[in-house]
């Protein structure tokens, strides 16, 4: 497979599993509220990651770094939850498993689209 086959697979899968997780968390936001500020913050976690994805088709490097800037965020969210905040592992639920996921594979999706190689020149 070519790197461009390899790209187009990894969005694809990338796509899927984040319209899943913004599925879910449509549903789970049910039963949050948005009585809160930090209701609102734990929705938005909950509901962002496709509509995120969905930047891609502007720039998929600036949809790559919001991505992973919107899985430490979540992580800090899910960390400030708890009576009295505490660290949490950021991959604590299937949830978190597939956000992981999603983004890992538009990560490669963008490393292998821009042809980067291991490479320096000096």
């Amino acid at each position: 497979m070519n790197r461009q086959r390899v790209a187009s697979l990894c969005v694809v899968l990338s796509g899927i599993l984040l319209l899943l997780e913004s599925v879910f968390g449509c549903y789970a936001v049910l039963g949050v509220g948005f009585s809160t500020v930090r209701d609102i913050i734990t929705d938005l976690c909950l509901t962002l990651a496709f509509p995120i994805y969905l930047l891609g088709l502007l720039s998929r490097r600036a949809a790559t770094v919001c991505l992973w800037l919107f899985f430490m965020v979540q992580w800090i969210n899910m960390c400030l939850l708890g009576r009295p905040p505490q660290l949490v592992s950021p991959i604590d639920g299937a949830h978190d498993v597939v956000l992981l996921l999603g983004i890992v594979l538009f990560t490669i999706a963008d490393v292998a689209s821009h042809g980067h190689s291991t490479e320096r020149t000096a």
